[in-house]
């Protein structure tokens, strides 16, 4: 009966350290998760700054080009006898400037 009693409390014994660690594994996992959520958010919310100062960007770009053709279609009206092909090139440089590519590209 002693060896019983001994054997159950030995049992006991390694069930309470397998609970306690249990717990501890269960806790450091909580922390991970807790970490890698804040991480996570953390990208994320970098990403969505990232996105916007982009969209930004791209809208301000668009009104550029937009001013661009609408400068450039001003110029298809301009007043008779000087709206030659050079001339119109010659105009088109500041838009070639401002929008940094070849009026070439446009032909």
């Amino acid at each position: 009966m002693a060896t019983e009693r001994s054997k159950a409390q030995q049992l006991e014994a390694e069930r309470a350290l397998l609970d306690r660690q249990n717990k501890e594994l269960r806790a450091k996992l909580d922390e991970v998760d807790s970490q890698n959520k804040a991480r996570a958010k953390a990208s994320q919310q970098a990403f969505e700054s990232k996105i916007a100062n982009l969209e930004e960007q791209l809208d301000a770009e668009m009104r550029q080009v937009v001013k661009c053709f609408e400068f450039c279609e001003s110029l298809l009206d301009c007043p008779s006898g000087m709206c030659g092909k050079a001339w119109l090139e010659l105009q088109c440089q500041s838009v070639d400037e401002l929008l940094n590519i070849s009026f070439n590209n446009f032909r």
